[in-house]
C-alpha cells in the first residue's frame, strides 16, 4: 500500500463509517437488538482513519519550510485530537455513546480544514505558536503530576487511618477514599494527554528550529539522542502504562496501590524536569553562526518560545 496516496477523503470516509456503526448500534440498542460487531467495526474505522490521518499530516509536515503551522494543518491536527479522544473512550467507556458527539465534530473541524489557508505562517510566527503550546502544555502536566501526587499522599494517610480504625482528628478531615481514587484517576489521565500534547509540539518545535539552522550547525544533532527529549518520552511511557494499570488496580480494588504509582510519577517528573534545568543550556541544534557548544539559553517552562521538546 503506497502511503504516500493518502487524501483527506480517505481518513473522512473512515470516520464517517466509524459514526454510521455508532448510530446503528445506538439504533439497535432501543430495539434491543445485540449487535457484536459494531464495536469492532467502530475501532477498526476509526483506528485506519487515525492512521491516514497522522500520515496525511507528517507527508505535508515533510514538504513545509515550517512543518504543521498553517491553519489548515492546526485544524486537522485539532480533528485528530478528538479523534484519539474517541478511541480512549472506545477502550476505556465502552458504555459511553461519545461517537456521537465526538465524530461529527471530527468532519466537521476537517470539513473547515477544506476551506481554510494552507499557506504557513512566517518560522517566527510558528516558533511561537508551538513554544507557547509546549510550554503551557509541559506547565499543565506538572500541575496535574503534583495534584495527583497529593492525593496519593491523602489516599495513603486516609487507608492507613481507616486499616488502624484511628477516630478522626479534631479539625483534621479529609475526603473520602473513593474521592482521591478518582481524582487521582483524573489527574493521571489529564497529565499523560498533557505530556504527550508538549511531546509532539517540541518535536514540530525542534523541526523549525533545525530548518531555521545552517546546515552545518546540525549535522552532530540527533533529536532523538537528546537528553532531554530521552527523558521526556521515557515519562511519557510511564504516565500511559500508570494510567492504564491505575484503571485496572482501580477495578480490581487496589486503591493503594494506585497511590503509590502516583507517588512514583511524580519522583519520575522531578527527575525529567532537573534533567531539563541541569541540561537546557546543552539542548537542542546549535544556533545558528554560533560555534559548535551549547547555545547561549535553554528551556524554562512555560516560555513564549520554549525552545525544543523538553
Amino acid at each position: 500500500m503506497d502511503l504516500t496516496r493518502v487524501t483527506v477523503f480517505c481518513f473522512s470516509a473512515s470516520y464517517l463509517v466509524a459514526l454510521a456503526a455508532e448510530s446503528i448500534g445506538l439504533f439497535a440498542r432501543q430495539r434491543g437488538w445485540v449487535l457484536g460487531s459494531r464495536r469492532a467495526v467502530a475501532i477498526g474505522f476509526t483506528m485506519a482513519g487515525a492512521i491516514a490521518h497522522a500520515v496525511y499530516l507528517s507527508l505535508r509536515a515533510r514538504g513545509q519550510a515550517t512543518p504543521l503551522s498553517s491553519p489548515q494543518d492546526w485544524y486537522l491536527l485539532a480533528a485528530l485530537a478528538l479523534v484519539a479522544v474517541y478511541l480512549a473512550a472506545l477502550f476505556n467507556a465502552r458504555r459511553w455513546t461519545l461517537g456521537l458527539f465526538l465524530l461529527p465534530a471530527v468532519l466537521a473541524l476537517i470539513g473547515v480544514s477544506r476551506t481554510a489557508s494552507a499557506e504557513p505562517f512566517t518560522a517566527e510566527r510558528a516558533s511561537f505558536f508551538w513554544g507557547q503550546a509546549h510550554g503551557w502544555l509541559l506547565l499543565t502536566a506538572t500541575v496535574a503530576v503534583t495534584l495527583g501526587f497529593l492525593f496519593g499522599v491523602m489516599q495513603l494517610v486516609q487507608d492507613r487511618r481507616l486499616k488502624a480504625k484511628l477516630p478522626p482528628t479534631a479539625g483534621f478531615a479529609l475526603p473520602s477514599l473513593e474521592w482521591l481514587e478518582a481524582a487521582g484517576s483524573r489527574a493521571a489521565i489529564v497529565s499523560a494527554w498533557a505530556v504527550g500534547g508538549g511531546f509532539a509540539s517540541g518535536l514540530v518545535l525542534t523541526t523549525l528550529k533545525v530548518l531555521a539552522r545552517q546546515p552545518s550547525a546540525n549535522a552532530a544533532y540527533s533529536v532523538w539522542t537528546d537528553p532531554v527529549v530521552l527523558a521526556l518520552g521515557i515519562l511519557l511511557a510511564w504516565l500511559i502504562a500508570a494510567v492504564v494499570w491505575r484503571s485496572r488496580q482501580a477495578a480490581a480494588g487496589h486503591g493503594a496501590n494506585s497511590a503509590w504509582l502516583a507517588v512514583a510519577s511524580f519522583v519520575l517528573m522531578a527527575v525529567t524536569l532537573s534533567t531539563v534545568t541541569l541540561l537546557g543550556a546543552a539542548h537542542g541544534p546549535a544556533a545558528r553562526g554560533t560555534p559548535s557548544g551549547p547555545p547561549p539559553s535553554g528551556l524554562s517552562v512555560p516560555a513564549v518560545d520554549a525552545g525544543p521538546v523538553g
